[in-house]
């Protein structure tokens, strides 16, 4: 697919109609949607073609909009409304696209597959049109801040533009969280990726994309194929076991990524008799000059991930790494998600 985007700062529309059906998320109505060109100074304007008995034209501004409670909702002085407008919007800013006129019947634009890469498709498709207009910019002068209890959002001076967002919600599948990670050979659980080969191989003290993971019998297991994280993992720390946290100064069993680990591998009826060294996702353990080690905050953001392809047969053990007593998790664990991709 080719997408076309902004190479001047002239308007552009759509060449062709371009149409689309789907389901609304919040309402679960089947809805059709067709996006037309506009001339030069339309804007972007909504056409709710199901209501007659009103204006049903609502232009997107500032000022229309009415909620942004899990959607954008905009709102006509008719008080006709729509919701769930962003997914559209986004694909028309990204693609330049100035004007145009959307017809809507019903309440919300369809979800599609939840983000905007169907409508970034479907205008492609549609093509577009430069107009002799130039495109009207607002300048940011100087800082602007917005604050509703926890949750800031500030417009700063810049020469370009950047955008920056943060989330930090005190929900367990969202967080900074380390990961161990293990590897074992499925036909045999004595070949495990290990560490101390991986950083021979490597000559490295930490995995970087595109670098393979090499088992204790020098093959290599995996590929890490894809880092959308800031990289920072650790080859060195050994998995937590109850005995580390006992030395932190904690009088109870605590949950730890040694027992997690046999625990997996024993839903699966199998037996390891000692616990090889992990691969410590998204663990930062800066290291110094002289040699000494740090306990490193965690660096990723919610939503950072990477991806291994398997070069042979493997069975895949993690733990979300339940240490709460040094700073690795930022002082919070949560869940870590995965997904077994077939490609």
């Amino acid at each position: 697919m080719s997408v076309s985007v902004r190479n001047d700062h002239r308007q552009k529309t759509t060449v062709a109609p371009a149409i689309i059906a789907g389901v609304g998320v919040h309402t679960g109505d089947r809805v059709r949607l067709a996006v037309r060109p506009a001339p030069a100074g339309t804007g972007i304007v909504f056409v709710r073609t199901d209501i007659k008995d009103r204006d049903n034209r609502i232009p997107v501004s500032g000022e229309a909009v009415v909620d942004a409670r899990l959607n954008t909702m905009i709102e006509n002085a008719a008080g006709v409304r729509l919701s769930t407008i962003e997914h559209l919007m986004a694909a028309f800013s990204a693609l330049g696209v100035s004007n145009a006129v959307v017809e809507v019947g019903g309440p919300e634009l369809p979800i599609l597959d939840g983000s905007a890469l169907q409508f970034v498709q479907l205008l492609d498709r549609a093509g577009f049109r430069r107009q002799e207009a130039p495109v009207r910019y607002i300048e940011i002068l100087e800082p602007i801040r917005v604050e509703d209890g926890d949750k800031t959002a500030a417009l700063l001076p810049c020469d370009r533009f950047e955008m920056r967002f943060e989330i930090d919600f005190a929900t367990p599948v969202i967080g900074n969280q380390v990961v161990d990670f293990w590897a074992f050979n499925a036909g045999d659980l004595r070949e495990y990726l290990g560490m101390e080969h991986c950083r021979a191989f490597w000559t490295r003290l930490f995995p970087v994309e595109g670098d393979k993971m090499i088992t204790n019998r020098r093959r290599p297991i995996l590929t890490m194929t894809k880092d959308a994280s800031p990289g920072r993992h650790d080859t060195l720390i050994a998995p937590c076991d109850n005995e580390r946290y006992g030395l932190l100064g904690c009088t109870h069993y605590h949950d730890n990524c040694r027992d997690n680990m046999h625990a997996g591998l024993a839903e699966l009826g199998m037996f390891m008799p000692y616990t090889p060294d992990s691969l410590n996702l998204f663990m930062n353990i800066p290291w110094n000059p002289d040699g000494s080690l740090e306990w490193g905050n965690c660096l990723c953001k919610p939503g950072d991930y990477v991806v291994f392809r398997a070069e042979m047969d493997a069975i895949i053990v993690f733990s979300a790494c339940p240490q709460d007593m040094l700073p690795i998790n930022n002082g919070v664990t949560t869940e870590a998600h995965f997904e077994v991709l077939d490609q």
